[in-house]
């Protein structure tokens, strides 16, 4: 109860903190981040074994029936329903620790929606944009999205929302907190944290690992731009949602849980992962120009407020 008083107290001395930098500025120590960690580990995980053992009930009761093609689909999506999950667990965990779930996202301050949208909208057009040719190309993973994918939307629609939100306040919001009191420096702090961010999609090795890390690298800019998570959280949402569409050959979800499986022996071809981020930058460099330059994706339609002006 201590610790949620001077959580508190801290947020009316110092309302406009950064969410990175609230466990420096609270002189939050490591160990607590570690300890922290590990009870979150325990907590999600317990909590993953007990829906699990649905699984298994459901699995077995259909096993002898004929497998249904909607099957691979409601699998897919409960799993990301699972990552999900995570939320709950980090808020839990952040409460026994005096904090709330806002304190990895925006501390002291409202969810904002508008920005999460704005974020999202202005990626998916950056990275549609980039996409746009590669179904008409011969030879290319990426294809127009099938029938079946575009009606699995509306549920992959919140299911992704959810897995997205608890990826990020773990890695961007948690993680990221506990790297930068134990670095001091947002960008060093951003490295072990693209690493842990990759290293949870799967080891894939060579040009896929790039995206994951570029990924988790612009995100942790966008953390750092805004002092906030819901722009990051909007980028990945849009991000895993075109990925879904156009870059599992039009199969949807089931296609894009083959394309995580890790590879047997990872591989580093440095011209192919060069290509990679060089593809990747495109949509980062087009969603600075048109969100963040602009002003759009802070303070939406207004754009950037006006500068004020000295009065004598």
């Amino acid at each position: 109860m201590n610790s949620h008083f001077q959580y508190i107290n801290f947020l009316q001395r110092q309302p406009g903190t950064p969410v990175h930098r609230l466990g420096t500025e609270m002189k939050i120590s490591i160990t607590h981040y570690i300890g922290g960690f590990f009870i979150f580990l325990f907590i999600y995980l317990f909590s993953s074994m007990v829906l699990g053992l649905f699984e298994q009930i459901y699995h077995l009761h259909t096993m002898h029936m004929p497998e249904s093609p909607i099957t691979p689909w409601l699998l897919e999506i409960s799993q990301l329903l699972l990552i999900g999950l995570g939320l709950l667990a980090l808020h839990w965990t952040l409460g026994l620790q005096g904090r709330d779930l806002m304190s990895v996202i925006a501390p002291g301050k409202r969810l904002d929606g508008g920005m999460w949208w704005r974020a999202a909208l202005v990626y998916g057009l950056c990275f549609s944009l980039m996409m746009l040719p590669f179904p008409f190309m011969d030879e290319t993973p990426w294809a127009l999205p099938s029938v079946t994918a575009l009606l699995w939307l509306p549920a992959m629609l919140p299911a992704f929302a959810l897995q997205t939100a608890a990826e990020e306040a773990f890695c961007r919001g948690y993680l990221a907190q506990g790297f930068q009191v134990l670095f001091r420096n947002a960008a060093v702090a951003a490295l072990p944290v693209a690493v842990i961010f990759s290293l949870l999609h799967g080891w894939n090795g060579g040009e896929r690992q790039v995206f994951y890390w570029g990924l988790s690298l612009f995100a942790s800019y966008l953390t750092w731009r805004f002092g906030r998570l819901e722009a990051a959280m909007g980028v990945h949402f849009a991000h895993n949602i075109l990925f879904t569409l156009f870059g599992t050959g039009g199969k949807g979800l089931p296609g894009m849980s083959e394309k995580m499986q890790p590879d047997e022996m990872a591989t580093f071809p440095i011209p192919d992962m060069l290509l990679a981020a060089l593809i990747l930058a495109v949509p980062f460099l087009l969603y600075w120009l048109l969100g963040i330059r602009t002003g759009f994706i802070e303070h939406g339609w207004r754009g950037k407020p006006a500068p004020q002006t000295e009065t004598t």
